[in-house]
């Protein structure tokens, strides 16, 4: 059984995202780049490199991890909620 977890918080003025997502087979990389494991790659696979320029527009961090076939991605981006 496939299962997905997303959280989203704001502690202060920063925002936090996890997503945490299940899946079969081995995780496909080349050059350090996630693939899409989806049969129609050419409309797929953009999300990371998405959230990634994002983290960086707004000087966050970003932390990928995959084992056990659960691939999970954090980001914090600080000063971000306006608390005002």
């Amino acid at each position: 059984m496939r299962s997905r977890h997303l959280r989203i918080f704001a502690d202060g003025s920063n925002l936090y995202i996890e997503v945490r997502n299940k899946y079969r087979g081995n995780a496909k990389k080349r050059n350090g780049k996630y693939l899409s494991g989806k049969k129609d790659v050419a409309h797929h696979g953009y999300g990371l490199e998405i959230v990634k320029r994002i983290v960086g527009k707004y000087e966050g961090d970003l932390r990928i991890r995959d084992e056990e076939q659960e691939f999970e991605v954090e980001v914090v981006l600080y000063h971000f909620v306006n608390n005002g």
